[in-house]
């Protein structure tokens, strides 16, 4: 221990100079970082204030040169509106709900709220704008081209007011039909929809409505078109569709695929059409024996169906025939009974009756099957 008092006590001056140095070292290195900090720090508020000069002095030259240039320039104001497709509906009646005017600049025409504005009216489909410099606009319409009828209540006794009637497209869209006359283009009338109430804008959601718009539409691309115009159809019933035709004629098809029924149309009328026979109603939900109520026959009978067996030859055909030999013996045929009273249907038809048979089973069909 006295030897280390002895050590602290005899240190040399040398040393001591250096720890002052040392001090003196870390103070001035201190005040170099700090006068760099200050230097670094004062460019970048210089180049801070110089950058937001530039930008603001560029932000109000683009300004001041889009709004006397473009905005404010009388060269670019709207001078002409070109419509397009509104054929049901008035230039002023486009222009009131695109909420456009003729004067206005052109580049602050907002196209997409016009299109906007145009396609919130039920009777339009669907709209473009375009724009062209210096100064015309141009909207295309396109409407709802309708394929039927919908009336509000059950079956018409008279002419419809045009606050109940609503107009269908082939997509099932309904759009309002007030202000035009009724039956102004013979369009069939469907009512008896399912959906209440009728609102325009809305769109048929019942499988029977749908089916009703497929029947029509099939009716019109299909042959029938020329010689079957369809007057109305009744959907009420939902599992069936009871259509009536310009002739007063009345067909019920099921709520379903409808070629299969349209083809049993077509051979149906083609029959009465040869045999000079009038149709009161026919009921084309069955595939075979199709029960139909014929309109004064005229004392005429429907012809039976050609049977499913060849008939017999005649007795000449049977003795020109070679006779075989060795033949079998052929087994007596059953005595043929008459038609029972109860096999025979009388169907009531205007003062007269029509004749009709049942149809003969086939042996071995029930094996068949």
């Amino acid at each position: 221990m006295p030897v280390r008092r002895t050590q602290r006590a005899t240190a040399s001056p040398r040393s001591r100079r250096r720890r002052r140095e040392n001090v003196l070292d870390v103070g001035i290195r201190s005040d170099v970082a700090s006068r760099r900090r200050s230097r670094r720090l004062g460019r970048m508020m210089r180049r801070l204030f110089v950058g937001c000069t530039v930008a603001g002095a560029l932000w109000w030259g683009g300004r001041f040169t889009l709004r006397r240039g473009f905005l404010e320039n009388p060269e670019y104001a709207v001078r002409e509106i070109r419509i397009h497709g509104a054929t049901r509906m008035t230039r002023d009646e486009v222009l009131k709900v695109a909420g456009i005017r003729e004067g206005c600049n052109i580049f602050k025409v907002n196209l997409e709220e016009i299109r906007t504005n145009l396609t919130r009216i039920s009777e339009v489909e669907d709209a473009r704008v375009e724009r062209s410099l210096p100064g015309r606009i141009s909207i295309a319409v396109r409407l709802r081209q309708a394929v039927a009828a919908v009336a509000a209540a059950g079956a018409p006794a008279g002419p419809i007011p045009p606050k109940d009637i609503w107009f269908v497209d082939a997509g099932g869209a309904l759009f309002d039909g007030a202000g035009r006359p009724a039956r102004t283009t013979p369009l069939p009338l469907i009512y008896g929809c399912p959906e209440r109430p009728l609102r325009s804008g809305t769109r048929f959601g019942s499988p029977e409505s749908m089916a009703a718009l497929e029947l029509l539409d099939a009716i019109e691309r299909g042959p029938l078109s020329a010689r079957f115009r369809p007057r109305w159809i009744d959907v009420a019933k939902q599992f069936c569709m009871e259509l009536m035709d310009s002739s007063g004629r009345k067909f019920v098809f099921e709520v379903g695929p409808v070629a299969p029924q349209l083809d049993r149309l077509s051979a149906l009328l083609s029959h009465c059409e040869m045999n000079g026979l009038e149709i009161e109603e026919a009921n084309l939900m069955v595939a075979r024996n199709l029960p139909v109520r014929l309109r004064n026959p005229g004392g005429m009978l429907i012809p039976l169906p050609e049977p499913l067996h060849p008939p017999p030859p005649s007795k000449q055909a049977r003795d020109d025939r070679p006779q075989e030999r060795d033949a079998a013996p052929r087994k007596a045929a059953p005595a043929r009974r008459s038609t029972p009273e109860s096999a025979i249907r009388w169907m009531n038809v205007g003062s007269s009756k029509v004749e009709v048979r049942r149809a003969t089973p086939v042996k071995g069909a029930r094996g068949r099957r």
